[in-house]
């Protein structure tokens, strides 16, 4: 058993492996638990949740979180933690230290590390007013937001649409052309045929938006314009999108793939690949294929998500109690090592 050191408390998370994709999970940003156990909160120094930190059990690597809202009030938290490997073969457990009160808060870069790897913007919809924040170093926040928060999202708040509203995001981080991988929890409010969920590029001739449609039976769909030619990838889904969320992925990397609550769908062959940069649209396109409904948990990635990943992602955000589970607090005691909390900026090891 190791502390970081300051931290007098620490207690484990679980993953379950069953929730796990075939052949685990890298780089993974997990959302933790969103209750919070009493014997944790007893344990914070701070209600504000300055002092929790992530680590192996050894404590000599430090994982990168992203601290979106607590309420030890009401016993909830939302907390995303970059987890450097997650198993499928064993179960994953990760470390949360609590109780140093000394700690200050992360700061945003340190926050912004849960995101990295290609993610070019990830959107929580927790803002009540002004911009849409993107929660990494990128900072693709919105110059346009006509559409309204909502403290009823999937995970927490989210952000609701009615016809013709739309959020605007320059996104000029990203390659011009390459791998894009989009994924977002959507809700439909209206049985109306054509939803938009998030469209790129709506100020050049090559363009391309994802989104699903509600008829006779509902379709998830990804069209792009190369040049005024049309492209189409659309999936026949087994799913109810009336007041009901689901997790969608649409993604090309030589050729689309569109997986709905962490399974393959549908895919189609393209070889031309789309244009990254640009102003995007969500909730919305150039063509007026607006969303009615909501939408939570909206991000965009240069990098391919497998199978794996989809799977672990919707098991993870769909049900984060079940698919990983605090354990017992304990408490630092005499002859327990303990180690600096900051090995993964290159420190070393001291022991104590």
């Amino acid at each position: 058993m190791a502390f970081l050191t300051g931290w007098t408390k620490r207690a484990p998370i679980t993953v379950d492996a069953t929730k796990v994709g075939s052949g685990g999970v890298s780089a993974f940003p997990m959302l933790v638990p969103v209750t919070l156990p009493d014997a944790v909160i007893a344990g914070l120094a701070y209600t504000d949740g300055r002092d929790l930190r992530f680590c192996n059990d050894a404590a000599d690597v430090t994982y990168p979180h992203e601290l979106v809202s607590i309420d030890t009030v009401a016993k909830t938290c939302q907390v995303w933690v970059k987890v450097p490997t997650i198993l499928s073969v064993a179960d994953t457990v990760i470390y949360a230290n609590i109780g140093n009160p000394a700690a200050t808060m992360p700061s945003a870069a340190e926050q912004q590390a849960t995101w990295a790897s290609a993610v070019e913007a990830a959107w929580h919809f927790e803002q009540p007013t002004g911009a849409v924040l993107d929660s990494t170093e990128n900072a693709n926040n919105s110059t346009l937001r006509q559409s309204a928060y909502t403290a009823s999202g999937k995970i927490d708040a989210g952000e609701a649409f009615v016809p013709i509203q739309r959020i605007e995001v320059p996104i000029a981080t990203a390659p011009e052309t390459g791998t894009v991988s989009i994924a977002a929890w959507v809700r439909s409010t209206s049985t109306v045929l054509e939803h938009n969920v998030i469209a790129g590029n709506q100020v050049c001739a090559n363009r391309y938006m994802v989104g699903i449609e509600i008829s006779t039976h509902p379709r998830v769909f990804w069209y792009t314009i190369d040049d005024g030619v049309g492209f189409q990838c659309v999936i026949d889904s087994a799913k109810t999108y009336l007041n009901q969320w689901h997790l969608l992925r649409w993604e090309w990397g030589g050729g689309f793939r569109i997986y709905e609550d962490g399974l393959l769908i549908g895919s189609a062959a393209k070889a031309t690949s789309p244009i990254i940069n640009g102003t995007w649209w969500l909730g919305n396109d150039i063509y007026d294929s607006r969303l009615r409904g909501q939408l939570d948990e909206a991000s965009v990635t240069t990098a391919s998500r497998n199978a794996a990943w989809a799977l672990t992602e919707y098991n993870n955000q769909s049900a984060p109690g079940t698919f990983s589970a605090w354990g017992a607090v304990e408490t630092l005691s005499s002859g327990t090592r303990l180690f600096h909390p900051r090995l993964n900026a290159g420190f070393n090891p001291r022991l104590y």
